[in-house]
């Protein structure tokens, strides 16, 4: 990001406030974001909002039928302000352009890309949408490029952070990757009267059970014993997230398991206005993987987020630019790392079910 020369970053994040039928964007000149909510109110990030990219888009979307609310003085939330902080924290001052999803389709969310992208090429900008990593070059030293459909990106570094597809990319590189994408829960209600964001985080650890606070009501999820998992070989490459098989008899069982500390959840006026699901990727250990894939220089991975990717992503990719750029990072990755499991390839069905053990045990103090 530093070398690239980007002046503007656009970011868009699904933390910001929703609205039903139109997307939003921070729109003060002058951004600004702390942590107060997460106990660190000193730490702050400010940004000057690219007004003139972010008029071409609101401009782009009203021609595409979409709307575009607003929010002033309203603080930076913290998908942005994140991985905003960690971008500026290692020298990057451009401008950005704060965005956040709607209730709409996701065709409706590619449309609006699209107004994106005809914004961005108003102001002129170059873009190459489309575009995706066919395979890789590998030479005597290493890792060479990446290929794409417009040509070969020369490069002697890759990090493999292709989430569910991860080990796809691995293998394609030469190296195995000992992880299983596996299918998690969780559903969110509607508003419930008296639920505010002050709520604490409870896990029901014998259950398997985690219930907070979201969008005014209350987020369910939790880990069953024989969770699907899906081989990401095997899907379409137009595959989407949305197409993942779910199974609401999961929740309203993990929920009839906590009826003692949530009878809430027993309460047949209580509607759920999201049921949706995920492809986290899992480790035989219930830890990340990550560091250099074995027997390729330049190639690294990082993945194995067991479902808590969300939080630690921003520390980890830090820590794994600084292995890869000064040699070693200042955070000790001894336990995450993919060294861990040098010399033990395990064979398909012992992979997939100590990975089911790992995820069914999530919340087990003694698990292995």
């Amino acid at each position: 990001m530093l070398r690239s020369g980007a002046e503007t970053l656009v970011m868009i994040s699904p933390h910001a406030p929703l609205a039903p039928d139109a997307f939003v964007a921070y729109s003060d000149l002058e951004l600004h974001g702390d942590f107060a909510d997460f106990r660190a109110r000193e730490t702050t990030v400010d940004a000057n909002n690219d007004e003139e990219l972010l008029t071409e888009i609101e401009r782009e979307a009203i021609n595409d039928s979409y709307n575009v609310i607003e929010l002033r003085r309203l603080a930076l939330d913290h998908g942005i302000a994140v991985p905003l902080y960690f971008l500026q924290r290692n020298g990057w001052c451009g401008n950005v352009v704060a965005l956040g999803y709607s209730f709409l389709s996701n065709d409706d969310h590619r449309r609006f890309g699209g107004c994106i992208r005809r914004a961005a090429e108003k102001i002129g900008a170059t873009l190459l949408p489309h575009t995706p990593a066919v395979g890789f070059e590998i030479g005597p030293r290493g890792v060479e490029g990446v290929r794409t459909p417009h040509g070969t990106i020369a490069t002697r570094v890759v990090v493999d952070a292709a989430g569910a597809w991860s080990r796809v990319v691995a293998e394609s590189l030469g190296a195995p990757l000992q992880v299983v994408p596996t299918r998690h829960q969780l559903f969110i209600t509607e508003p419930i009267p008296g639920v505010v964001p002050e709520f604490p985080i409870a896990r029901v650890i014998d259950a398997h059970v985690y219930v907070r606070h979201e969008r005014g009501g209350l987020m369910l999820g939790g880990y069953e014993a024989d969770p699907l998992q899906v081989d990401a070989a095997a899907l379409s490459p137009a595959f989407e997230m949305a197409e993942l098989p779910l199974d609401i008899e999961v929740l309203r069982r993990l929920a009839a398991s906590v009826a003692d500390q949530f009878p809430i959840f027993q309460d047949s006026a209580i509607r759920i206005a999201e049921h949706r699901g995920g492809l986290p990727t899992l480790t035989t250990d219930d830890r990340y993987l990550v560091g250099p894939l074995p027997g390729i220089a330049g190639a690294w991975v990082m993945s194995g987020c067991c479902v808590g990717g969300l939080s630690a992503s921003p520390a980890l990719g830090e820590a794994l630019a600084e292995w890869i750029v000064d040699g070693r990072s200042a955070l000790d990755l001894s336990e995450v790392s993919t060294a861990r499991f040098a010399g033990c390839l395990l064979d398909e069905a012992e992979l997939r079910e100590r990975c089911r053990r790992a995820y069914a045990s999530h919340y087990r103090a003694d698990r292995e």
